[in-house]
């Protein structure tokens, strides 16, 4: 009888326990590559001005040339050149700030599904989440659009590849 009892109760511990560690296992290993999933976690308003997130000549490598950002409400634009041998590049750059997270979110995801039923996109790890759009067809065209809590920013670059000037701006985003 007891042996009966004590192989009842292990089933049950050994039950008990594979449940514990497939929940500490599901946990761990949940991440996704997909670009519309993000980290909750991270999602924070900013109450930055936008003029000093988004990309200014000083944040450029030596030789490229701009203007100073131009404002509008709640955004910042500013636009970058350089010519290369006969190559023009250039560097185009948007930060528009949302009153809540849920605004940038949802205008976020439309921009995304707008882009992704028409293109292969990437994943870009900048923000909170990210796509980014190449097209190299003779242009080299390279789009990342990011949203980092209630901020969404665009860096559009020709000739070059937007990466490194997104992540410049993901730096410059703080409270």
């Amino acid at each position: 009888m007891d042996l009966i009892f004590f192989g009842g109760l292990m089933k049950k511990l050994i039950l008990g326990l594979s449940i514990v560690l497939m929940v500490f296992i599901s946990g761990c290993t949940s991440t996704s590559s997909d670009s519309k999933v993000n980290n909750a976690n991270t999602d924070q308003i900013y109450t930055q001005d936008p003029s000093e997130m988004v990309l200014k000549v000083n944040d450029m490598p030596e030789g490229w040339s701009g203007e100073s950002p131009v404002i509008k409400d709640n955004s910042a634009e500013s636009g970058f050149y350089k010519v290369a041998y006969v190559t023009a590049l250039k560097v185009d750059c948007s930060v528009t700030k949302y009153p809540t997270i849920l605004d940038a979110k949802s205008e976020y995801q439309t921009m995304y599904n707008k882009e992704s039923s028409t293109t292969s996109l990437g994943n870009p790890s900048v923000g909170d989440e990210a796509y980014e759009k190449k097209i190299d067809v003779g242009t080299g065209l390279d789009t990342i659009v990011f949203r980092k809590g209630n901020v969404i920013v665009q860096v559009r670059c020709v000739g070059v590849d937007s990466i490194d000037f997104a992540k410049i701006v993901d730096r410059k985003i703080k409270n």
